[in-house]
């Protein structure tokens, strides 16, 4: 069942008119039902079966009443007539209904219906939920629930008759599309005409505090078409239909809407209903609120305004041709437009509005506020600033650089958003031809010389100015010298040798002086980048500027000598050899030593103050060395560890591969030191104790202490033999024996010596010089000979060698 109104669209194919029959009552009774004829939308209130359940068991698809509209058609054209109703929801779930009785009852005798549909498109299992009456079908009733497609046959229709239309909505609500079809709607229309009414041109009125009145009655000759016809207006199409809440002449909205003109006539059944639109002109589309500033010059609370400088913002993006802008004192006289204002108008801080009216016959307009607001200048003083001639050219005759910025905060209160521009004079400010470098200005009036400043706040644009008084002191040409001052090398690296000196202690001796440092001459001169107090430096020369209450007094320079730290040539660590028992370390010569040693608690305790120490235990000590001079003493402190080291001692017998082309040796040393070791002679030393391609014989290895705590000897014993002799008494090679045995190592070992047929030619001892090519007098010949030695370990080996003469 529908809680609100039910709505009706009549969809007509071609131009038919549709009108509706005057009645009193809803159409939910038969009695009530609306009248088609002529053209145009059909609505109503109404909702429910009405006053009466005219259904009945009286149809034959089987249903009563649940949400119904009457319609009564009365015929003037013969052929089919069918419809087709489309809800305006495509829900399945939207089940309407319609039945049709006639031809030529009346309500209180409907009898039977001719055609119906109740067929449910969900339980029908449709793709639609449209229904209606059709040419293309002989069935004359569809449902109820499964049964039918929600089609049935048009009715054959004659002129003069009269049939009743019932529809329906069991299930869901809202409106419904009724679009009429059949032969009898073909070239012409098969219901009756009614009056004719002209569908008004829309009425547009102004708004003013976002409302607007209409006239509606200025549209009734518009509207209708003779002056019998009756006009009312509406403000839905269901109340025109149902004639309930008609509106009065004038019609009051805050927005464009559209109202319904019921149009009649006592001499025609039907009465016809269009559309009129009422358009709402708000105005222009202007910026609401505003500010105007305006700088307070002078700050007395009251200021000229130039009204028309906000009118483009109020405008925002409109045409300025099209519209006219006025100021008015308050809202009132603006919506009057009466109290106009001047252009440039005086005030104090306060709220005005501007009122912009649309250049058209129309004339709406729109209002904006202005709030006009004050904002201080700087509040400025005039001030003299008295420097000094420090020119190395000419420091007597007024003319020099001089920082104006120096002024600033004199002339106004410190304050981030100022800015100063400053001018030589009058002329220069009004053509705003500014001095370009105010911390280097070379004055071109000697002495004394009158500037303008500009000093504006950034933030808000405001300013104001001041006069500088530039005042120049000449000064002697030379500089006087103060100091020297000393200080201590500061610095982690020796090249780098700085000191730190506190000025803030220096400008002491400048007694009832206000005393800036700066690096240069020119610096102190503009009075820029002034040293900090505590300043690391090299030797060098600074400028102290000498000024009491802004006033320079003269300039100095003053002398920072920077000395060396003494230079502490210690090792980081030194070794007490135990063979030795005591290490001694030497210092070169400074003003005073002091030895110290860490103990058991981590705290060094002074153990000597001479040149040298002598240390007879490990651990860690330092020294701090001082130098004095000019009554500045400075000082270095060096710390050093001193650790056990020893000679080597020799822990097993060396390990000897030999007998070979790379003989390979590898010695064993311990003790307390760090060994490197050396083969034949001391000097060629490497960290590994195991040397390569040894020669044979008797070889002399060498072991250091990296600490420097001595060098152990030791021979080795490489049994090896050369390739060749030659014994030609040259004194070279004249005799072949093995190398690395004597008559004290290996002495008990055999060494035969074969020609080439297996013949033994020789036999030496390893205490003889060795074999020198002959036998019992007798010399051998050029060739290679094969021996065998067997050792005294009784190692044996064999080979061969050559023997050339």
């Amino acid at each position: 069942m529908l809680k609100e109104y039910i709505f009706l669209t009549l969809i007509l194919l071609g131009t038919y008119s549709i009108t509706l029959h005057a009645q009193n009552n809803l159409p939910n009774d038969c009695v009530n039902a609306i009248l088609v004829c002529g053209n145009g939308a059909i609505s109503s209130n109404a909702e429910g079966p009405g006053d009466f359940q005219e259904l009945n068991d009286q149809n034959s698809c089987g249903f009563r009443e649940i949400s119904s509209v009457w319609l009564e058609t009365r015929i003037e054209k013969s052929g089919t007539l069918g419809f087709k109703i489309t809800p305006q929801s495509t829900d399945l779930s939207v089940d309407y209904d319609f039945y049709v009785f006639g031809p030529n009852i009346t309500c209180g005798n409907l009898g039977n219906t001719i055609r119906c549909n109740t067929t449910n498109p969900l339980e029908s299992q449709l793709g639609y939920n449209h229904t209606g009456m059709t040419d293309t079908t002989d069935v004359l009733y569809s449902g109820p629930g499964a049964d039918g497609n929600g089609y049935v046959r048009s009715l054959d229709v004659k002129a003069g008759e009269v049939y009743y239309i019932v529809i329906n909505r069991p299930h869901g609500g809202g409106g419904f599309d009724l679009e009429w079809n059949g032969t009898a709607m073909q070239d012409g229309n098969a219901f009756p005409e009614g009056v004719t009414a002209n569908t008004p041109n829309p009425i547009i009125a102004c708004a003013i505090n976002n409302k607007a009145i209409f006239d509606l009655f200025s549209t009734i000759n518009e509207i209708r078409t003779t002056t019998e016809d009756t006009v009312t207006f509406y403000s839905s199409l269901a109340n025109a239909n149902d004639q309930t809440n008609s509106l009065s002449q004038y019609f009051e909205t805050s927005s464009s809407t559209t109202v319904f003109a019921r149009v009649s006539n006592p001499q025609v059944e039907c009465y016809e209903i269009v559309e009129l639109d009422l358009e709402v002109n708000y105005g222009p589309d202007v910026k609401e609120n505003v500010t105007l500033i305006t700088c307070d010059i002078g700050n007395n609370g009251e200021e000229l305004f130039e009204l028309n400088a906000v009118s483009s913002e109020i405008l925002n993006t409109l045409n300025k041709n099209d519209y006219q802008v006025s100021f008015h004192q308050d809202s009132i006289s603006a919506i009057n437009n009466t109290n106009l204002l001047a252009e440039n108008y005086t005030a104090n801080p306060m709220e005005i509005y501007a009122r912009v009216t649309e250049l058209n016959d129309l004339g709406c307009f729109s209002i904006s506020n202005i709030s006009l607001e004050l904002i201080p200048t700087p509040i400025v003083n005039d001030y003299k600033l008295i420097q000094c001639d420090v020119d190395p050219s000419n420091s007597t005759d007024g003319i020099t650089r001089t920082n104006l910025t120096e002024a600033e905060a004199f002339l106004a209160n410190i304050d981030s958003t100022y800015t100063y521009t400053y001018f030589r004079n009058q002329k220069d400010f009004d053509n705003n031809d500014q001095i370009q470098n105010p911390e280097r200005f070379l004055n071109n009036l000697a002495f004394q010389q009158n500037l303008i400043v500009r000093i504006e706040n950034e933030d808000t644009g405001c300013f104001s100015t001041a006069n500088l008084f530039l005042e120049i002191l000449e000064t002697t040409a030379s500089l006087p010298e103060f100091g020297p001052y000393y200080s201590c090398d500061k610095s982690e690296i020796n090249e780098e040798i700085f000191g730190e000196f506190d000025l803030a202690k220096i400008a002491e001796d400048y007694q009832n002086l206000e005393v800036n440092f700066y690096e240069t001459l020119e610096n102190a001169t503009l009075e820029v980048d002034a040293l900090p107090e505590n300043y690391s430096t090299g030797t060098t020369t600074i400028y102290a500027r000498l000024e009491n209450l802004n006033e320079c007094q003269g300039i100095e320079k003053v002398e920072l000598i920077v000395r060396e730290n003494p230079d502490i040539q210690l090792k980081d660590t030194y070794s007490l050899c135990l063979n030795e028992g005591t290490l001694q370390i030497q210092a070169t010569n400074f003003s005073s030593y002091e030895w110290l040693k860490k103990d058991s608690s981590a705290a060094f305790i002074t153990i000597g103050s001479g040149k040298s120490i002598n240390i007879t235990e490990t651990g860690v000590y330092k020294l701090i060395a001082t130098n004095t001079a000019n009554g500045l003493s400075c000082f270095s402190e060096k710390e050093f560890n001193v650790e056990v080291s020893n000679i080597a001692k020799i822990s097993k017998d060396p390990d000897v591969s030999d007998i070979s082309d790379i003989n390979i040796v590898t010695l064993f040393a311990s003790g307390e030191g760090d060994y490197e070791y050396a083969m034949e002679t001391p000097d060629d030393f490497q960290d590994s104790n195991t040397f390569e391609n040894v020669p044979p014989g008797f070889v002399t290895f060498f072991v250091r202490d990296k600490n420097g705590c001595g060098i152990l000897e030791t021979e080795v014993a490489i049994i090896g033999y050369d390739k060749f002799f030659t014994p030609n008494n040259d004194g070279i090679n004249d005799y072949w024996k093995i190398k690395g045995i004597n008559s004290q190592i290996q002495a008990k070992s055999d060494i035969q010596i074969y020609d080439r047929y297996g013949v033994i030619v020789a036999r030496i001892r390893p205490e003889d010089a060795g074999w020198d090519g002959t036998f019992r007098g007798k010399t051998f010949p050029e060739d290679d000979y094969w021996f065998k030695v067997e050792l005294e370990n009784g190692k044996i080996f064999k080979g061969h060698f050559s023997l050339l003469r």
